[in-house]
């Protein structure tokens, strides 16, 4: 299981599909990572709350990856996703 700093970050969201804005956490927490498990040409943006923690613009030919932000958002963790993405976001 991932930790950050000591702490376990045993959340997480499975998402597929174009969606959103979906609140995965609604409260504060910690943005551990993304994985990109199917990748195809759109975009997944996370929110704290209406501020933009990060925008991942995904090309179609892309190998799955994984991104680690270890970030703190205050308000709510939110995500959306342009095109058929397969991804998975994990948080405390």
């Amino acid at each position: 299981m991932p930790a950050v700093n000591g702490v376990p970050c045993n959340n997480f969201s499975h998402l597929s599909g174009a969606q959103g804005p979906i609140t995965l956490k609604p409260a504060g927490g910690l943005l551990h990572t993304l994985t990109v498990n199917t990748p195809v040409a759109g975009t997944v943006t996370l929110l704290d709350g209406a501020a933009t923690i990060a925008v991942v613009t995904v090309p179609a030919a892309l190998n799955p990856f994984e991104l680690t932000y270890d970030v703190q958002f205050f308000t709510n963790l939110q995500v959306t996703i342009t095109g058929a993405q397969d991804i998975t976001v994990s948080w405390q």
